[in-house]
């Protein structure tokens, strides 16, 4: 795509200005869940919008030699100052501040959480809204720099995000063995046309440097397998392995984390512009990502096949 067929981003349509207006009408507290999800659907909404025409420009043209990473140029000139003009930033700033307002607008609903009246399914939605809100303000926090480390200062967001995750799940399995027939041992199976833990737990894997908090949402992923949209947990989960695997072993970290001490990835040896395509003929997943060789003095584009079988419906549901 262009720079003409994409224009400024600051272009977004009725569609996009219609709910920033409706946005900044946001009560100081929602009602109830039906009403915080109006507005949340109505924020990220713009904000998936916005992230996404800005990642395509990143993903495209960030190559820059390490330690300059202050002078990080992408692509065109154009390209470069459509992101970084002040009414690009504004928007941005913008945005954020309504996803803290939401936050703070939800705040009474998510404490009803410990509440012994509040029901499972109650507890589900509140969750999952919440994880949806946290991680999209983390996931846009970085991106009108182009800089990975920018991420770590979301750590806590991630940590957010796997702990209210692990909860989320294991009151879904909760109440998916309230009707399930099967034995207790039977490995369960999530099926959902909507978004939900997955993204997620992705955006942990593969923004999170943290060793243990990348770990933690990866585990989920293989404990509760579940496919969402066209998200794939195994397909996810291959994809969040070999990112951890490609970013930490390198030559600084001769051996492989231990569980106890600390890692810190410098910029230059953090993947960017990760992906994953799955090949349902041949059975197998192909990952792929930027990273600096440090001894060809340039960026490569890595790419990996692994053997990969997704969780197959008819056999799962007897077909």
């Amino acid at each position: 795509m262009s720079y003409n067929d994409r224009r400024s981003v600051g272009h977004h349509g009725p569609l996009f200005n219609e709910s920033a207006r409706a946005a900044s009408t946001m009560p100081e507290s929602f009602r109830d869940l039906a009403e915080a999800r109006v507005y949340l659907d109505l924020i990220m909404r713009r904000q998936m919008y916005f992230i996404g025409t800005i990642a395509r420009t990143i993903i495209k043209f960030s190559y820059f030699p390490p330690g300059y990473e202050d002078t990080a140029t992408f692509g065109s000139t154009e390209d470069y100052q459509s992101m970084s003009s002040s009414k690009v930033r504004k928007q941005s700033i913008e945005m954020y501040k309504e996803s803290l307002r939401w936050s703070g607008a939800f705040g009474p609903l998510l404490a009803r959480l410990s509440l012994p009246i509040t029901t499972n399914m109650d507890k589900i939605t509140t969750l999952t809204m919440n994880i949806a809100a946290s991680s999209s303000r983390a996931c846009a926090s970085g991106i009108l720099t182009g800089l990975e480390t920018q991420y770590d200062t979301q750590v806590d967001i991630f940590r957010l995000v796997v702990a209210q995750t692990t909860q989320l799940l294991a009151l879904q399995e909760e109440e998916s063995r309230k009707s399930d027939t099967r034995s207790e041992t039977d490995t369960s199976f999530v099926f959902s046309f909507e978004l939900g833990v997955i993204t997620p737990l992705s955006l942990v894997i593969v923004k999170c440097r943290d060793p243990r908090i990348r770990r933690d949402a990866l585990n989920l992923l293989y404990k509760y397998p579940r496919r969402e949209g066209v998200w794939d947990s195994v397909i996810t989960a291959a994809l969040g392995r070999w990112v951890i695997n490609m970013e930490e072993e390198w030559e600084g970290l001769n051996d492989p984390w231990d569980g106890v001490a600390e890692i810190w990835l410098p910029e230059n040896k953090r993947l960017r512009g990760v992906s994953v395509r799955y090949d349902q003929v041949h059975k197998k997943v192909i990952t792929s990502g930027l990273q600096f060789n440090a001894r060809e003095g340039r960026w490569f584009m890595r790419s990996e096949e692994h053997r990969c079988e997704t969780w197959r419906l008819d056999e799962y549901l007897g077909c």
